[in-house]
């Protein structure tokens, strides 16, 4: 005998650009508290560069983050905001599916984390374990998701499918069985002035201090020394620019390795903070969005012509941009310390 179908009632798809903000958004919107995706995001103190391990530089495409470690960004939302999340993990198979069916019985949007390979509906066929996506129905052996914009949306799942990707732990940042969820009724617990000051404060030290060479403004200083030897180093060098270009762009990034994202909240931050030196510090988060475009849109034009001297200038002014981002950061660090 089938089980009964589950549905969320009054539920409003609000795919956007990020995995971990949009499904976050979806649930707290569901619970009662519309917010942004970029509101969201910057509560959950997302951005950051992260260099993710490598096992064939030559022929693996890299994963050069623009955002905090997976889940990082609902943990810091949830202590940030005040706003209570309930986050289950389990080995089971049958014991996640029960906690996932009781999420839609309690009529919440139920945030998933799993493999983006066994998605049908991605083109990359490779194990990425770092996804979100939210789940609001299920009926029969189908789930009703709904994922970023760029991947459609909201749309229909084979609830096999579902499953294996939550089980899977091929990829990195791998969480078998992840579900959070938000119980209604959702509610800053703490005035949104003070949620910000944190998130903000807390994303400036995380990339001002990172713990090593890998993270923050420090990672970057890795990537830049790297750059102008990717042509020698990459087995095809024009495949693998136009793919970094494409992650930095269209990976639920937002555009800019998520730094247009940042500068929209930092934007819709000035509704709500008092500083006279923030509007400056906004202005110039644009600027350095701006600059990171400008990289990717070098990177394809060094791809497309096929010319690895063209990588020096580029990093050059890439450099120039890294600059900016650094003195972004401990402006935001200072006034935030005020």
């Amino acid at each position: 005998m089938n089980a009964p179908a589950l549905q969320l009632q009054h539920f409003t798809p609000l795919p956007g650009v990020h995995c971990e903000s949009s499904t976050l958004r979806m649930m707290l919107a569901h619970a009662g508290l519309p917010l942004s995706e970029a509101m969201v995001f910057g509560l959950g103190q997302g951005l950051d560069f992260v260099i993710w391990p490598c096992d064939d530089p030559a022929h693996q495409l890299p994963i050069l983050s623009g955002r905090i470690d997976s889940c990082g960004l609902i943990e810091h939302f949830a202590r940030h905001s005040g706003v209570a999340l309930q986050q289950t993990q389990t080995d089971d198979p049958a014991d996640a599916q029960a906690q996932l069916e009781q999420a839609l019985q309690l009529q919440r949007v139920a945030g998933v984390k799993l493999d983006i390979y066994h998605l049908p509906y991605f083109s990359a066929q490779r194990h990425f374990c770092a996804h979100f996506l939210a789940v609001v129905g299920l009926q029969g052996e189908v789930a009703q998701v709904v994922d970023t914009a760029s991947q459609g949306g909201a749309q229909t799942l084979a609830l096999p499918a579902l499953q294996a990707a939550r089980a899977s732990m091929k990829g990195l940042q791998a969480s078998r069985h992840l579900l959070v969820q938000v119980p209604a009724p959702a509610q800053l617990d703490k005035p949104l002035p003070q949620a910000l000051r944190a998130a903000i404060a807390g994303c400036a030290e995380n990339y001002l201090q990172p713990p090593d060479s890998t993270r923050g403004w420090r990672g970057l200083q890795t990537l830049l020394a790297r750059m102008p030897h990717w042509w020698r180093l990459f087995a095809d060098p024009p495949q693998m620019l136009m793919g970094i270009a494409n992650f930095w762009e269209f990976a639920g990034t937002g555009g800019a390795n998520f730094r247009l994202l940042y500068a929209q909240f930092l934007q819709q931050c000035l509704a709500h903070l008092d500083s006279p030196a923030l509007p400056s510090l906004v202005a110039r988060a644009h600027l350095v969005a701006q600059g990171w475009s400008e990289c990717i849109a070098g990177l394809r034009s060094v791809a497309q012509q096929g010319d690895g001297a063209q990588l020096e200038p580029l990093v050059q002014h890439f450099a120039l941009t890294v600059a900016q981002e650094h003195q972004l950061m401990q402006g935001l660090a200072r006034i935030m310390a005020e």
